[in-house]
């Protein structure tokens, strides 16, 4: 047990911050890791990489002034972005190089995929074990918080992560993207970003069969919009036409995606549609988490992500074999996300090495 000049010290020597750094979203959690289920501040920004590698000197500069007044410690930066730079390396040093000319390195640590905190030397020598790492944070701190065997699901913008867990531990096998791409445990069936033709290429109808197409009309988001599970203020991703995130717009973009020109065409039978598309989308992620269960023969589902709620819904009104449970139930005073998974293993770290 820490003396209370050691705790002193801590206190005094500032708060913790972690940017999960993922390719359209960024997540920042700040806290005093002697207080790590109290977390000062937690910011998601919408930030599409893709479109704004350009802007990301711009982009990392304002985040690092507007926090400025935090007494910020450590900086902690995990990288989901990796694939959309040519590779690992590329992806770690342009960050790190980046946040390098406002962040001293020696304020700098990364999580890597072993749940170490490594400094920039180490990431860039193996950027490999650094980049794609959260999910990891995530099963762990989890599975402390709940306390029971359980699969960790997270259901976000852009993905849905299975994490199973027993006895504290991850058991998967699973330690890239690709090794949880092939097993199964990273779905790119996402709450908003998901392209409509990826949920469901040939749609079937009222009898009728359409084969969507692939561009992207329409995502996720606008599902949910018309189906009425989010509100405006929710869809926080680009509409795919860069037209307004009203539930109108939302059904002109579910048109585009069906070829209808005719303005009149029943709006309820595009609620119908929508309705139709969003059961679609959240059977694919509930056939993968049943065939999970089986595997590791687990009884507790624990679902977290913007997502958490829809899907918790879905999987009761299914009438799954096992407990659901909401993470948010756990800790209601932050979202439990990679960032603030990353801030909680740290200030665990912190304070046990006193």
């Amino acid at each position: 047990m820490q003396s209370a000049e050691q705790v002193n010290q801590i206190q005094k020597e500032g708060n913790v911050a972690v940017i999960d750094i993922g390719i359209s979203t960024q997540q920042i959690v700040v806290l005093n890791p002697y207080k790590p289920k109290e977390p000062h501040s937690y910011q998601r920004l919408f930030f599409p990489i893709t479109k704004s590698m350009h802007d990301l000197d711009k982009h990392f500069k304002s985040l690092f002034r507007s926090y400025a007044d935090y007494r910020i410690r450590k900086f902690i930066i995990s990288i989901s972005a990796a694939p959309v730079f040519s590779s690992a390396k590329d992806a770690v040093e342009t960050i790190l190089d980046i946040i390098n000319q406002y962040i001293s390195p020696q304020r700098i640590l990364c999580f890597s995929n072993d749940s170490k905190f490594v400094s920039v030397n180490e990431a860039k020598t193996n950027p490999t074990s650094v980049v794609s790492t959260g999910w990891r944070s995530l099963g762990e701190v989890l599975g402390e918080l709940v306390e029971n065997d359980a699969l960790m699901i997270e259901f976000s913008t852009r993905t849905t992560q299975i994490t199973p867990v027993k006895e504290g531990k991850i058991v998967s096998s699973s330690v890239s993207n690709y090794d949880r791409v092939r097993n199964g445990e990273l779905l790119f069936y996402g709450f908003l970003e998901t392209n409509i033709s990826h949920i469901q290429n040939k749609f079937e109808f009222n009898n009728e069969v359409f084969f969507l197409p692939y561009e992207l009309h329409a995502k996720a988001a606008d599902i949910l919009l018309i189906t009425g599970d989010i509100q405006p203020y929710q869809y926080i991703c680009d509409t795919p036409d860069e037209r307004f995130k009203t539930k109108e717009e939302a059904m002109n973009r579910l048109r585009n995606v069906l070829n209808i020109t005719d303005p009149s065409y029943d709006k309820q039978k595009l609620k119908i549609i929508a309705e139709v598309l969003k059961t679609h989308l959240l059977d694919q992620i509930e056939i993968q988490i049943k065939t999970k269960l089986t595997e590791y023969n687990l009884q507790n589902v624990v679902i977290t992500g913007l997502g958490a709620n829809i899907l918790s819904q879905h999987l009761e009104s299914k009438g799954l074999n096992a407990k659901i449970i909401e993470a948010v139930d756990k800790l209601p005073n932050t979202e439990i996300c990679p960032a603030y998974c990353i801030a909680y293993l740290y200030s665990k770290k912190l304070i046990s090495n006193g």
